[in-house]
């Protein structure tokens, strides 16, 4: 059976190899894919900057809130948020 588990993992990075090469030597389809991925970065961002700026808000009034985590989180806000106008329309 550990044959079988690693032929099927074989023919499975097969399949990802073929598919990637598919897709990345065809200016269509490797323009496509990125486009999604840039499409679907945008709007997990939007969903993360809300609860992002909701945990920065929480620290900030908690009573024993670490300076290193509150630094952390506003580097990381601050990160995000220009990325997201980097990439805005």
């Amino acid at each position: 059976m550990a044959r079988t588990g690693g032929v099927t993992r074989l023919h499975a990075r097969s399949d990802v190899v073929q598919d990637s090469a598919a897709t990345l030597t065809c200016a269509a389809e490797t323009a496509g894919d990125f486009a999604y991925q840039c499409a679907h970065e945008q709007e997990e961002r939007a969903f993360d900057l809300p609860f992002l700026r909701l945990a920065l808000e929480i620290w900030r009034e908690h009573p024993k809130a670490a300076p290193a985590v509150l630094a952390a989180l506003e580097e990381l806000l601050a990160e995000q948020i220009r990325h997201q106008e980097a990439h805005a329309p």
